[in-house]
C-alpha cells in the first residue's frame, strides 16, 4: 500500500509540474498560469480526499482502489491527444490572462487529480487494522505520499522534462498508473482465489470479475498504445516545418522554417528570425534599433547582451563592427546550443556565450561594458528580477563612465495597456540620468497609439545628454558605411517627444514588482 500512495503522489506532482509546459504555448508562463494550476490541483485534492474517504467506508475493496488508479491513468494517457485542441479552443475564446488558463487547467487536470486525491484516504482504510493504530497508519501513509510528491517534482523538473519531453512523460505517467491499477487488481484476484479472505470475507463470482478486470486493464493499455501511435503520426506530419522541438529547463523551444525564414519560438512567444538565404541580416525591425547603441557609443569595445535568442544581433554586429567584443548571457544552455546549431551563431574570441542568468552574471563579473543590450522580455511575461531598481543599479555599476543601455520592451505608451511600460520607464529614471523611448514601426514623432508594440528604451549613464541633432547627421554617415545597413536616421525620428506619465505606476523593486499584473491589466 505504501508503494501505491508513493506512486500516486509522484505522478500527481509530476503532472502539476508538466501543467505549466502544457499551458505555456497558449497562455504564456506568467504567475496567472501557475496560480491557476496550483489552485486547480488543490481544489481537486480537496474533493478527492472527501470522496475517497466516503467511498472507502462504503466499498473498502482492492478492486475499487484499482479502478480509482486506472481512471486517472486513462485520463493522463489521453492528454497528449486532447491538450492541443482544448488549449487552442479556450485560447481562441480570449477569456483573458486569468480566466483562460484557469478554465483550461480545470478541463485538463481536475478529473485525474480528484481520483489521485482519493488514493490516500482509501489506502488508509484498507491498511488500518484497528482504532489503536489509525493515527500511526494515516501519518505514515501521508508521509509516504508526500515523499512521492517530492520525488515526482524533482524527477520531472530536474531530469524528465529535458530528457524525454512533455508528451512522452505524460504517456509514462499514464502507463505507471495503469500498471499500478493492474497490479492491485491482480492482487485482489489472488486474495479472492484463496479459500477465505479474513479481512472482507469471500465474494461471489470472484473469478468472473477477475476476467472482466483483466479485460478492462488490457483495454486501457491498448488505448494508451494506440493514442501514442496517433500522436506520433500527428508529429510526423509537421516534420517539413518543425526543424527542432524540445522542452528545456525554462522553455518549450521550437525551431520552425516557414516562407524562407527560420523562426525561434519559446512557448507562446516568437523570439528570433533568420533568413535562410541571408542569415546575417536582421529580420525583426526592433533588432535594428540596437545599432543606436553604437551610434551613441561609436568607440565601444566591450558589449554585453542579456538574452541571446537566435543570436541575430551578435551575428550582425560581427560584420558591422568587427572590432567589438561581445558577451551574450542567456539563462538557458539549450538556447545557446540551438543558436549554434540552427542559427549559425559562432563562438570565438570576439563572441563569448555564457549560460547564466543575466543578473547573476553581472553580480559576479568584474568586467566593465560600454554597451548593455537587454532582450530578455516576452510579450506575456518577463523575468521580474531583470526589471527592478536593484538590478538596474547593478547594470549602472557595470557600465563604463559613458555607458549606454539599450532595452527591448513590449508595451504601450498610453492608454489602459501602458502601465507596464510606464512603470519600467519610471524605474529606469530612478537610476539613470537620461532615459529615452523609441517607438518601433512606422510611427514618426507625435503621440503613438495605445496598442502594445516593441518599444526601445535607451538609458545613458554619462553627465551630458545626447545631442540628437548632431546624431542625426552622424546617423547618415554611419548608415552609409555599414556593411549590412540599417536606417538609423529613420530610427532617430521615432524618438518619443511627449512626456511619459508615471505618477500612477510604481517603481519596480525586488520587494514589489507586479510585472504580470501590469502587463495584463
Amino acid at each position: 500500500m505504501r508503494t501505491i500512495v508513493f506512486v500516486s503522489g509522484a505522478v500527481l506532482m509530476s503532472l502539476e509540474m508538466l501543467g505549466s509546459r502544457i499551458l505555456a504555448p497558449y497562455f504564456g508562463n506568467s504567475i496567472f498560469v501557475w496560480g491557476s494550476l496550483i489552485s486547480v490541483f488543490l481544489a481537486a485534492l480537496t474533493l478527492g480526499y472527501s470522496i475517497g474517504g466516503s467511498v472507502a467506508d462504503k466499498k473498502p475493496y482492492l478492486r475499487m482502489l484499482a479502478l480509482i488508479l486506472a481512471i486517472p491513468g486513462f485520463c493522463i494517457v489521453l492528454l497528449p491527444l486532447v491538450m492541443g485542441p482544448i488549449n487552442r479552443f479556450i485560447a481562441g475564446l480570449d477569456l483573458g490572462s486569468r480566466l483562460g488558463p484557469l478554465i483550461t487547467a480545470v478541463v485538463l487536470f481536475f478529473i485525474p487529480s480528484v481520483f489521485m486525491g482519493m488514493v490516500s484516504p482509501f489506502a488508509i482504510k484498507l491498511k488500518v487494522k484497528g482504532l489503536d493504530t489509525v493515527g500511526n497508519t494515516a501519518g505514515s501513509l501521508y508521509a509516504v505520499s508526500t515523499l512521492g510528491s517530492i520525488a515526482g517534482t524533482l524527477g520531472t523538473s530536474f531530469f524528465l522534462i529535458t530528457w524525454i519531453g512533455v508528451r512522452k512523460i505524460l504517456y509514462l505517467l499514464g502507463a505507471i498508473m495503469l500498471v499500478a491499477a493492474a497490479l492491485v487488481w491482480l492482487f485482489a484476484q489472488k486474495q479472492e482465489s484463496q479459500p477465505q479472505d479474513t479481512a472482507q470475507g469471500p465474494r461471489k463470482g470472484g473469478k468472473k470479475k477477475g476476467k472482466k478486470g483483466k479485460g478492462a486493464v488490457m483495454l486501457l493499455l491498448l488505448v494508451a498504445i494506440v493514442g501514442g501511435q496517433a500522436q506520433a503520426g500527428t508529429l510526423g506530419s509537421n516534420a517539413d516545418t518543425i526543424v527542432y522541438e524540445k522542452d528545456s529547463l525554462y522553455h518549450h523551444i521550437s525551431v520552425v522554417d516557414s516562407g524562407g525564414l527560420r523562426f525561434l519560438k519559446f512557448d507562446a512567444s516568437w523570439q528570433s528570425a533568420m533568413s535562410l538565404t541571408k542569415p546575417l541580416e536582421l529580420i525583426f525591425p526592433y533588432t535594428e534599433y540596437f545599432h543606436l547603441g553604437m551610434l551613441l557609443r561609436p568607440e565601444a569595445k566591450e558589449v554585453l547582451m542579456v538574452g541571446l535568442g537566435g543570436g541575430s544581433v551578435p551575428k550582425n554586429f560581427r560584420v558591422n563592427y568587427p572590432g567589438v567584443a561581445m558577451d551574450a548571457a542567456d539563462i538557458d544552455p539549450e538556447v545557446i546550443r540551438v543558436a549554434k546549431t540552427y542559427f549559425m551563431v559562432k563562438e570565438d574570441d570576439m563572441l563569448r556565450l555564457i549560460a547564466r542568468d543575466g543578473r547573476i552574471y553581472l553580480h559576479q563579473t568584474k568586467k566593465k561594458y560600454d554597451l548593455l543590450f537587454f532582450d530578455a522580455y516576452f510579450a506575456d511575461a518577463i523575468p521580474f528580477h531583470l526589471a527592478t531598481q536593484e538590478y538596474l543599479r547593478e547594470v549602472f555599476n557595470a557600465l563604463t563612465p559613458d555607458g549606454v543601455v539599450v532595452a527591448n520592451i513590449i508595451g504601450a505608451f498610453t492608454g489602459p495597456k501602458s502601465r507596464f511600460f510606464r512603470s519600467i520607464y519610471k524605474t529606469y529614471t530612478t537610476v539613470f540620468p537620461y532615459v529615452y523611448a523609441f517607438s518601433v514601426g512606422d510611427f514618426i514623432g507625435g503621440i503613438p497609439n495605445d496598442e502594445p508594440q516593441n518599444i526601445i528604451l535607451i538609458a545613458v549613464k554619462g553627465d551630458k545628454a545626447p545631442d540628437w541633432q548632431a546624431l542625426q547627421a552622424k546617423a547618415n554617415e554611419m548608415t552609409a558605411t555599414m556593411r549590412l545597413p540599417s536606417n538609423l536616421p529613420k530610427m532617430l525620428e521615432t524618438r518619443i517627444s511627449m512626456d511619459i506619465q508615471t505618477h500612477d505606476v510604481p517603481v519596480l523593486t525586488d520587494d514589489y514588482a507586479p510585472v504580470d499584473y501590469l502587463i495584463a491589466f
